[in-house]
């Protein structure tokens, strides 16, 4: 049966963002008119996912935006992290973004073009926040919010 992908949401007119689709999530994507899917996982999509996009007529891209774990926190790589935003904003059509879970390094990315539509720095924190708090513990939820709203406010 085909679904969205976990943690699905829209984001922008053209871009939504979510977890890692699987089969069936990615026939559902292609339905909705997504043409291009951007990984920003650290490793990089399976086989049969691959070989599904390409056959789907897909284009897929790998943007990776590491994490840098420092004891007690857990932060994204900030120029991956622009380079990420800047490739998404030069798409045309209808794109999603993914990572493993849907929760950090997309979670930042979405932050930044929520951003650029013209929400409140707040708003975009808080948004990420709230769908980071069902899988990351509050102190790596807490620290990657106080590292977007100072990327945001810059």
């Amino acid at each position: 049966m085909k679904m969205p992908p976990q943690r699905f949401l829209k984001v922008t007119e053209n871009v939504s963002r979510g977890a890692y689709p699987s089969l069936m999530s990615i026939k559902w994507l292609k339905d909705q008119g997504y043409r291009t899917f951007i990984y920003v996982g650290e490793g990089f999509p399976g086989r049969e996912e691959a070989r599904l996009v390409k056959e789907l007529g897909i284009s897929l891209q790998h943007v990776p935006i590491s994490k840098i774990n420092l004891p007690g926190s857990d932060f994204v790589d900030e120029d991956q992290l622009m380079n990420a935003h800047r490739i998404v904003n030069h798409q045309n059509g209808n794109v999603y973004i993914f990572d493993d879970d849907g929760v950090s390094s997309v979670g930042a990315l979405s932050a930044l073009l929520r951003f650029d539509t013209g929400w409140p720095v707040q708003s975009c924190c808080e948004e990420f926040s709230w769908l980071s708090s069902t899988s990351m513990d509050s102190l790596d939820a807490s620290t990657l919010r106080n590292q977007l709203f100072t990327i945001l406010n810059q």
